[in-house]
């Protein structure tokens, strides 16, 4: 079995714990909120002055939950069943300040008007109502690209039961040379606003995940490295940017799960997040 270095990267200090060979050694740096990657390379160069051959990283990072807090995600272009244009911005109607008369939103992830309608339509059932033609398809892609996204996300009603409309879409917009994100593989359950916001988090946190852990592989590129997710287990980092979502509470999963075998991410802690509702 490899020796294993878990690495946390925190607001204050970077932790970093080596494990193997029936011994462990721990370590702490000043962590680097502007260059996350700066604390944790000086820290295993201190903690492993010999080298990582033999080593297997698994890393916590808060990259993505502080692109999410400051709002400094992707540029993300929403495609909706049309009519259902505005599930995000209606939410659940819940309240923090219920009577107060100045209430107060948190700032927007994704504005109005990145939000693209399709015309098509998949029953509770799986049945189609409305088919999703050629032509639509081509509209789709013009509308999309006409707001240069940086990332998409595509939220069908009822694509849980039957995803072909998604898909279609998802491999049309591919060519756009941008991640796309299917509701129906990031969270394939009923309740549209919840799988509707999931996917557009998903959207909005993979790229800077993304350009994240290409800076790790230039510096480590023969270390295998895992990151840590909100189920409790580990992402390959090959897979890690299609996951944005999966570390936004990878602390929380990680304080009662620790050490647990790697596994993907079937399901994801959820945190009321209170994004547009």
């Amino acid at each position: 079995m490899p020796m294993r270095l878990g690495i946390d990267t925190g607001g204050t200090f970077t932790d970093l714990v080596l494990l193997g060979n029936g011994e462990g050694r721990v370590h702490k740096v000043a962590s680097t909120p502007e260059d996350p990657l700066a604390a944790i390379l000086q820290g295993v160069a201190e903690l492993c002055p010999e080298g990582l051959e033999g080593v297997e990283i698994i890393h916590g990072t808060t990259v993505g939950t502080n692109a999410f807090l400051t709002r400094r995600g992707a540029r993300v272009v929403l495609v909706a069943t049309q009519g259902f244009e505005d599930v995000l911005f209606i939410g659940r109607q819940t309240r923090g300040e219920l009577f107060s008369l100045t209430p107060r939103r948190s700032p927007e992830v994704l504005p109005r008007e990145r939000v693209v309608g399709v015309r098509e339509r998949v029953l509770a059932d799986g049945r189609v109502l409305t088919p999703l033609t050629a032509a639509e398809i081509q509209r789709i892609y013009r509308e999309v690209a006409a707001r240069h996204p940086q990332a998409v996300a595509v939220a069908l009603l009822h694509s849980y039961v039957n995803p072909e409309h998604e898909v279609r879409l998802g491999a049309a917009l591919a060519s756009l040379g941008v991640p796309v994100s299917l509701s129906s593989g990031v969270l394939p359950e009923f309740r549209e606003f919840e799988r509707t916001s999931a996917t557009v988090l998903n959207a909005y946190l993979g790229p800077v995940l993304g350009r994240y852990l290409e800076a790790w592989r230039r510096e480590m590129p023969h270390t295998p490295l895992f990151i840590q997710h909100s189920g409790g287990g580990f992402l390959p980092a090959r897979e890690a940017a299609a996951w944005g979502l999966a570390t936004l509470a990878h602390r929380f999963a990680g304080l009662v799960q620790p050490l647990r075998p790697r596994f993907y991410p079937s399901a994801f802690i959820c945190v009321n997040l209170r994004l547009y509702s």
